[in-house]
């Protein structure tokens, strides 16, 4: 276990027990009922939230503060996990990079934060990454029999 660690560059303390720790905070994220939780690892009745379960967040009150179920399943994209490379984000609206030199150059010059006009490149960066991921599924729905490279 320790070489699979090693070699997979995972930094922990807990080696030969790592699924005995990870398994009920795993199944705890998916909203697995404690009590099945314990069955399902022979732990005694109120052992996890000593031990195993002590240090985890509190996801379903996370999910609701963020506006999603608190059973979570609400919202993931797949192809939000993809980063479009600076070359191509630069090329979706090329002014953003003239604008944000224009900003910081203004906040150096007189010590003042521009906290809207950061946010707003912030936002269009942000559309920048959106828009060229969303351009390959569309692109596929005009255009299904052609490839992308």
């Amino acid at each position: 276990m320790q070489k699979a660690f090693q070699k997979l560059n995972i930094q922990s303390s807990i080696v030969s027990h790592f699924g005995r720790h990870l398994a009920p905070v795993m199944l705890a994220s998916m909203n697995v009922d404690k009590s099945c939780i314990e069955m399902a690892g022979r732990w005694k009745e109120g052992s996890l939230d000593g031990s195993y379960l002590a240090k985890t967040l509190p996801l379903p009150a996370l999910r609701v503060l963020a506006g999603f179920r608190a059973n979570g399943g609400d919202y993931f994209l797949h192809r939000n996990s993809i980063i479009p490379p600076k070359e191509l984000l630069d090329q979706v609206f090329p002014g953003s990079l003239k604008m944000e030199g224009q900003i910081n150059s203004f906040c150096e010059r007189t010590g003042n934060s521009e906290i809207a006009g950061s946010g707003f490149l912030k936002f269009i960066n942000w559309i920048k990454i959106v828009i060229l991921q969303d351009a390959v599924f569309l692109l596929q729905k005009v255009k299904p029999d052609k490839t992308l490279t």
